[in-house]
């Protein structure tokens, strides 16, 4: 959230009476026999998350973050940065003698 909070970017946050008994609102088709049919998605909506699941509400979050071309790697510290460079494979430049922490950290998100 303070993620989006410093890019001034607006998001639901409503409680759990936004969504009818407590449960998720969002339409999801599901498989019935044969045949596919739209019901509500039904899990428990929890407070904050605006009427959604747990699941629905990252999946807003997310996209509400793409449509504004956002990169959450920015507010990464060094050592995030290292578990997410070993996720993708890359291992970590070494930090060049007298480099300071802000050009290293930029040499990184390249």
């Amino acid at each position: 959230m303070m993620f989006l909070m410093s890019r001034n970017l607006v998001w639901a946050a409503g409680g759990r009476e936004e969504s009818e008994l407590g449960r998720c609102r969002v339409m999801e088709q599901r498989e019935v026999g044969d045949n596919l049919t739209d019901a509500p998605c039904g899990a428990e909506a929890h407070n904050g998350h605006a009427g959604l699941c747990e699941s629905h509400y990252k999946e807003y979050l997310v996209s509400r973050i793409n449509s504004h071309s956002l990169d959450p790697a920015q507010l990464f510290n060094e050592e995030e940065m290292q578990r997410h460079l070993a996720r993708c494979g890359r291992t970590q430049p070494p930090r060049a003698a007298g480099e300071d922490e802000a050009t290293y950290r930029n040499r990184l998100f390249q």
